[in-house]
C-alpha cells in the first residue's frame, strides 16, 4: 500500500539490477582509468659511484622502475662525453629474463659525445607487472688526460613497449653526473 492508497505490485530484482550492474562497471573502468594515469614508467642511470679518477672503470645501470607495466622490449640512447669515457661494455641486465634478443648494439661518436644505442627484447612471456631492474650495464673507462670536473651521462632515449607490445607512453628518465677528480702535478723544485 502506497501513500495514495494504491497497491502496486514490487518491482522485479532485474529491474535493480542493470542499474547496479552498469554503475560497477563504470566504477571498475575509472579505477582502471585511474590506475593507468599514475603508472609512471621511470628509468634511471646509476653510475656505481659518483667520485671517480682518471684511468677508473666506472659501471653505469640502465635501471627501469616500470610501476606496474610488463615490459617487453626498450631502445635505450646512452651520451657522455667522448673526452672523458671510452665504451668498453655493454651487457643486458634482469630486467629482460634470462632469454632475450639484441636487435642493436653500436657506440657512435655523435658530436662531442660518445653515443651508445642499445635494443633488446625478451625472448617469450611477459609478466605483468615486470619487477624493477637493470635493463642494460655499462662499463666506461675514463680517459688519463681528462681534466677534474662534474660530467654529465645522459640518457637520450628510452622506449620501452609492454607486455603487449605496445609503446609505453611518457617515460620519465633520469641522468647521472659524475665528478672526475684528477690528481693535481706536484710541482718540481728548481
Amino acid at each position: 500500500l502506497l501513500d495514495d492508497g494504491v497497491m502496486r505490485k514490487p518491482r522485479p530484482l532485474r529491474f535493480y539490477l542493470l542499474p547496479a550492474q552498469l554503475l560497477l562497471i563504470a566504477i571498475l573502468l575509472l579505477s582502471q582509468a585511474h590506475a593507468a594515469v599514475n603508472m609512471q614508467v621511470t628509468v634511471y642511470l646509476q653510475p656505481d659511484r659518483e667520485k671517480a679518477s682518471p684511468g677508473e672503470t666506472l659501471t653505469v645501470r640502465v635501471y627501469v622502475d616500470p610501476s606496474g607495466a610488463g615490459i617487453s622490449a626498450g631502445e635505450f640512447h646512452i651520451a657522455c662525453p667522448a673526452n672523458v669515457f671510452k665504451v668498453l661494455e655493454v651487457k643486458v641486465g634482469e630486467l629482460f629474463g634470462e632469454k632475450y634478443l639484441v636487435g642493436l648494439n653500436e657506440t657512435k661518436k655523435m658530436d662531442e659525445n660518445l653515443v651508445v644505442l642499445f635494443a633488446v627484447a625478451r625472448v617469450g612471456e611477459t609478466v605483468k607487472p615486470s619487477l624493477p631492474g637493470v635493463a642494460l650495464t655499462i662499463k666506461l673507462n675514463i680517459v688519463e688526460e681528462v681534466s677534474s670536473g662534474s660530467y654529465t651521462i645522459r640518457l637520450l632515449k628510452a622506449d620501452l613497449v609492454d607486455e603487449s607490445f605496445n609503446r609505453i607512453p611518457n617515460v620519465k628518465v633520469h641522468d647521472c653526473t659524475v665528478t672526475i677528480e684528477a690528481p693535481t702535478p706536484t710541482p718540481t723544485p728548481t
